[in-house]
């Protein structure tokens, strides 16, 4: 059972929820399956106008463990809900209350693609409320890649890259449409069966604005848009003086040479041939060792030798990762300049004064080991009339180092 909540600090806007979920490790393709019940009361921005919504939701979900590649994992969600809407417009026409039965459905794949790692999210969901003439549907896509480029050791250049679009079709209440502005969700390192990854995206990622500022339109004409795209970028910048390697520069002498099989080498004379070995070298020397000696293993098994080295690199992925990361990449601390880049446009159908909007920034990430913290501020260099000028943005996540 988990319960998570937040408020805003200058508004009453807040956001609750509650989950109870029962789920089950299993060992083979199908890594494991879950059903739920939760409860959601949310009061948030739309515009300029408030929503409240409180819901009841049962759902389930299955994780799938595949080879390494673009699809190593793939999380499959699926959600039936219940819920009472209430939108209040900021232009003072009556509000909008409705009770409605929905459904909802994604697919979450992560993977590791060019020496990064890699997410896709696919979402569907859909509506009738009582008060509007039929039903509704929404679907939205995003993609994400992040990766540190080893430009020295311990040195590395940040790149992430979000982007994603959504579209709608039929009778769509107020409260369904897409508003831009900036996320509590972190696509690329939220767990992918977590509440937040299974929530349809609310609109455009665009840091520049408040959560839901983002409309379509402006003045009397504003609301929230039928479809929508965005694009986002952050790139960090090492400086060295200002990291301390988590690894420490220390040369081991006295040791024995090994083959890659982990086994001594030997002179002519059957003497053991002494080295000098950094700390971090001894590090990834074992992971070698254990996947060759695991390969091994399983060509005694009856594997070939090709299918046999293809496993062991498989069961010791992980570990090799993790043993890889500390002794090239990680540090105790590091902080790096940080640059943040916004593109979004919010469309509606009805409407032909569209634009796209761009935001730029920047601030810092502050790095202890694979805890991230950023924190800076994006302009909005292209906004629509009403917009502030600009935003705030904090956030704190755990690099994903698989």
């Amino acid at each position: 059972m988990t319960a998570q909540g937040s408020t805003s600090l200058q508004n009453h806007f807040y956001k609750a929820d509650t989950q109870i979920a029962l789920s089950h490790r299993l060992s083979g393709t199908v890594d494991g399956l879950a059903l739920n019940a939760s409860f959601a009361a949310d009061h948030s921005p739309l515009g300029s106008g408030n929503y409240l919504r409180n819901s009841a939701n049962v759902g389930g979900s299955l994780h799938f463990r595949f080879d390494a590649g673009p699809f190593s994992t793939v999380t499959l969600g699926g959600t039936y809900a219940g819920s009472s809407n209430r939108f209040s417009p900021a232009s003072g026409a009556p509000a909008l209350d409705s009770r409605e039965i929905g459904f909802s459905a994604r697919v979450i794949s992560d993977g590791g693609w060019a020496g990064g790692f890699s997410r896709i999210g696919a979402w569907v969901d859909g509506g009738s409320p009582d008060k509007m003439p039929g039903s509704y549907q929404r679907a939205a896509g995003v993609i994400g890649y992040a990766r540190d480029f080893l430009v020295a050791p311990n040195q590395t250049n940040s790149l992430e890259v979000v982007t994603g679009g959504g579209r709608t079709w039929g009778a769509l209440p107020a409260y369904a449409r897409f508003f831009g502005g900036n996320s509590s969700k972190n696509f690329l390192y939220d767990a992918s069966d977590s509440q937040s990854m299974a929530a349809m995206p609310m609109g455009p990622l665009l840091r520049s604005l408040g959560e839901g500022q983002g409309t379509s339109g402006t003045g009397s004409s504003a609301q929230g848009g039928t479809s929508y795209w965005h694009v986002n970028l952050n790139l960090g910048f090492p400086i060295r003086k200002w990291s301390r390697p988590l690894m420490p520069d220390i040369t081991i002498e006295g040791l024995f040479k090994k083959d890659a099989d982990c086994r001594m080498v030997f002179d002519s004379d059957g003497n053991p041939i002494p080295e000098d070995r950094t700390l971090a070298q001894v590090l990834k020397s074992q992971g070698a060792c254990s996947k060759n000696t695991l390969g091994k293993l399983f060509q005694k098994q009856g594997l070939g030798p090709e299918a046999a080295k293809a496993k062991a690199e498989k069961e010791l992925k992980s570990i090799n990762s993790i043993l890889g990361f500390l002794a090239d990449r990680a540090n105790l601390i590091s902080l790096k300049p940080l640059l943040m880049a916004d593109a979004a446009r919010i469309y509606d159908r009805a409407s032909q004064n569209d634009h796209t909007r761009y935001g730029l920034g920047g601030g810092f990430q502050l790095t202890v080991v694979i805890a991230k913290f950023e924190a800076g501020y994006v302009a909005g260099i292209r906004r629509y009339p009403g917009d502030p000028p600009g935003n705030f943005v904090v956030r704190l996540v755990f690099q994903n180092l698989f």
